[in-house]
């Protein structure tokens, strides 16, 4: 399970239709259509399709849907220097995290992402739907052993709002680790991230789009456990 996101207008069982440009959305993902018009050409069956904003979604991804801190094996592990139990819930991309939201349990704190393999990663991004618990100043740093960190990108004015995607940060290496290394929120309570992605891509296609519609061609069958109208 994953989300998905039309990144142009096309048909259904395009992959350049889609964020990635590689697979089509399939079983139990979650899909926006943003602002452009997809055709349904193929029968489809997935978790949800929807017309409005997705709010996350990076090009590329390669966090996969985490269950735990080290679920699914072979891929990684989530961490954090506080509240480390639930490191791995803002990369939970089906949305089942028992609480929905990493809690530093301060104002400020770490959360991070080790890879099996080293990444180069070029852009990443957060989102939290509470504001006064969102990032305010941080830096965003890699490592190779956990414990000597290189910063990579900072962002030291007051940022304002409850999502962020990063521009091309010009990484010039491959870490295992990453985090984002938070100073300080926007309110008055504590340091809590809701999703947190990450990829290698230098694409500045991004999730925001809204109004998307679909046109189904005839004798389509659509499976799903919960859509908006969006038809035309």
């Amino acid at each position: 399970m994953a989300i998905r996101f039309a990144k142009q207008a096309g048909n259904w069982s395009d992959p350049n239709t889609w964020e990635d440009g590689l697979t089509i959305p399939t079983t139990g993902d979650q899909v926006f259509l943003n602002s452009y018009n997809v055709t349904i050409d193929q029968n489809v069956t997935v978790g949800s399709i929807s017309n409005s904003t997705t709010f996350v979604g990076l090009p590329g991804s390669i966090i996969p849907n985490m269950t735990s801190n080290t679920s699914p094996t072979g891929v990684g592990q989530a961490f954090s220097t506080r509240d480390s139990a639930d490191a791995w819930i803002p990369f939970a991309k089906d949305f089942v995290a028992p609480s929905g939201n990493w809690n530093a349990g301060s104002f400020s704190g770490d959360l991070g992402f080790q890879f099996d393999t080293p990444k180069n990663i070029q852009r990443y991004s957060w989102y939290q739907s509470y504001t006064q618990a969102a990032p305010r100043i941080w830096t965003f740093e890699a490592s190779n052993d956990g414990v000597s960190w290189t910063i990579i990108h900072t962002v030291s004015t007051n940022y304002s709002g409850g999502s962020y995607y990063s521009p091309v940060i010009s990484n010039p290496s491959s870490y295992t680790y990453y985090r984002i290394n938070v100073g300080g929120v926007q309110g008055s309570q504590y340091l809590g991230i809701v999703l947190f992605d990450m990829t290698e891509s230098t694409s500045l296609t991004n999730g925001w789009g809204i109004n998307g519609t679909a046109t189904v061609n005839d004798g389509v069958t659509i499976t799903a456990d919960f859509y908006r109208s969006f038809f035309r």
